[in-house]
């Protein structure tokens, strides 16, 4: 999401001042502590974070997936092995 659309939103009634203070806070970059995801890439870069799988615990890359997901509607990453292709909460 941009800041663009989250003023509209705020003007319009569907996000409250104190959400769109929240996605403010966040940017440019969500440290979760055993990563920092660069919420503000696909703006100055106009593609989102990829994500390096190889060596992350899965909890941590779900984590990261549903945050940058969430932020973005798309995620990619790279260098999964078979068994992390198809990871998900319910597995």
């Amino acid at each position: 999401m941009d800041t663009k659309k989250i003023l509209e939103q705020v003007k319009e009634g569907e996000l409250s001042i104190e959400e769109a203070e929240e996605w403010f806070r966040r940017q440019p970059f969500e440290d979760l502590g055993y990563a920092k995801l660069d919420t503000h890439r696909k703006l100055r870069s106009g593609c989102a974070e990829v994500i390096f799988c190889s060596g992350k615990a899965d909890d941590h890359l779900l984590s990261i997936y549903e945050r940058l997901y969430l932020a973005e509607g798309e995620v990619l990453g790279t260098r999964a092995d078979k068994s992390r292709r198809r990871l998900s909460r319910e597995d």
